[in-house]
Formats: structure tokens, sequence, C-alpha cells
């Protein structure tokens, strides 16, 4: 039987031949910064210093490959641990080793109404605010659930007739 390769392994291997990875998102985990269908760009960790309010690419321990901001990082005898939880999800997810980080965001790009594509730099000052805002205000992360929750229902509801 071959060895099979996990998504993870080629994103990283990716990350180191081309600088970057564009990957499709879906779920409501990062709503209203990354909405499912937005193409997003992650680039090579590197020797980046990351501080809390990145968004960071990791694959959980099942090996999918997921999307959410850095709250913290907690540095114990086994070396550091990243907390990292979505926008719009109520608790952070398990903590996660340096070896499963693959990258940060760097673009978001967006189809517009009439279809064209519009891309967002990830980091500039508005979505800055926006990531300290995620992390420092209570009970915003239940109310960003909610309007996600009502977005996705929203958007594949048929239309109705009057």
């Amino acid at each position: 039987m071959p060895h099979e390769i996990g998504h993870a392994e080629l994103v990283r291997r990716r990350l180191v031949r081309d600088g970057a990875v564009d990957i499709p998102s879906s779920g409501i985990s990062m709503f209203p910064l990354i909405r499912t269908g937005d193409m997003c760009r992650f680039v090579p960790i590197g020797g980046k210093v990351l501080k809390p309010g990145a968004v960071l690419l990791f694959a959980d321990r099942d090996g999918r490959l997921i999307g959410h901001r850095l709250i913290r990082v907690e540095v114990g005898d086994a070396g550091p641990r990243y907390i990292l939880k979505g926008d719009a999800n109520l608790l952070p997810d398990e903590a996660v080793e340096p070896d499963r980080l693959l990258g940060v965001l760097e673009t978001i790009t967006r189809r517009t109404k009439d279809g064209r594509p519009r891309t967002a730099n990830a980091n500039n000052l508005p979505r800055k605010w926006w990531g300290f805002a995620v992390r420092h205000v209570p009970g915003l992360s239940h109310v960003l659930r909610r309007l996600a929750f009502v977005s996705s229902a929203s958007s594949v509801l048929p239309a109705r007739r009057l």
C-alpha cells in the first residue's frame, strides 16, 4: 500500500515551493471576516513573530486544515503551545503544537454581487482592530455565532414568491 500524504503535508510543501497557498473557506467559525467560498491566501510563517490576533492555518489532530485566530501562546516545559479560536466560536481550539502550524493569513478574496473577485489584505489596520475586538469584547463571539447562523441559513433558503 503506497504511503498517503495528508492535506497538511501537501500544504506545507506548496508553501515551501510557491511561497503561498490559496485555500477556499467553508464553515462559519471566522464569520464575518471569512465566509464560506472566500479564497484565503496563506503564506509561510518562516521567522515571523506570531502575535495574538493573527489568523493561522493549522492541522488539527485529525489532519483537517483550520484557519483560526491566535489568542495567546502558552510556554511550558514541552515548549510553546498556541491557543487559537474561530471568531464566531464560543470556545478555543485544543492547544496546537508548533509542528502543526502551517501558515499565516495574508489575503482574503471574496466575490462581489456582480461576480468579480475583490481581494483584501488580512492584516491591515481595520482587520487588526477587528482581531483585537474579538479577543477582548466579552460576548462578541456569541453575537457573531448567531449572525453567522442567520446569514448561512438565508443564503441557502430558496427565494419566496410574492
